[in-house]
């Protein structure tokens, strides 16, 4: 008598390969997301450089602002942030990082910083919640995690958020903090 898999034993086993299944693709995702944000916190090292080397070129950081992302405070890089002698453009390229990535860049002439998105922030640079990285032209380079979401033109959570925006107006550059501390 030829005896075959029943029924169960067949949906059993095809469950425990489903189990498998997602765990393998949980930890791809996981993998993808550290490497994502591996890629961003480099990328964010090299406008450090950047910034360096056009200071040693012109001797200021000129005053300027960069928010390569669509939306409300949209503004286009000017001055050192679309500087193509130093690298800085292609840093400022959004399409050099990955998807969902938002940037936030200020220079008054004698300092600047930059805020980038890493993976699981949600919203614009100016308002939203997840993990945020700051760099400064005081060489501080620090991770700060938005628990809710939050307005950086009103400073409403304090210092962490001066590199971001600061005054009703993003173009108000004058008002804003250039500091990550």
């Amino acid at each position: 008598m030829k005896r075959g898999f029943t029924l169960i034993e067949l949906l059993v086993v095809i469950a425990i390969i489903g189990i498998l299944a997602s765990i393998v693709l949980a930890s791809l995702s996981t993998a993808r997301s550290k490497g994502n944000d591996a890629k961003v916190k480099e990328q964010l090292s090299s406008i450090r450089d950047a910034a360096q080397i056009y200071y040693a070129s012109n001797g200021t950081y000129t005053t300027a602002g960069c928010d390569p992302n669509s939306g409300t405070y949209y503004r286009a890089c000017t001055g050192m942030w679309s500087d193509t002698s130093s690298g800085m453009a292609s840093l400022m390229n959004l399409s050099n990082y990955p998807s969902g990535t938002v940037i936030g860049a200020n220079s008054n002439g004698t300092a600047y910083s930059v805020t980038i998105s890493l993976s699981g922030y949600s919203g614009d640079i100016n308002s939203g919640s997840g993990p945020l990285l700051c760099i400064d032209s005081t060489g501080v380079f620090t991770g700060v995690n938005v628990t809710s979401t939050y307005n950086a033109p009103s400073h409403s959570l304090g210092s962490a958020y001066n590199g971001i925006w600061g005054g009703s107006n993003p173009a108000q550059l004058g008002t804003i903090g250039f500091s990550c501390n």
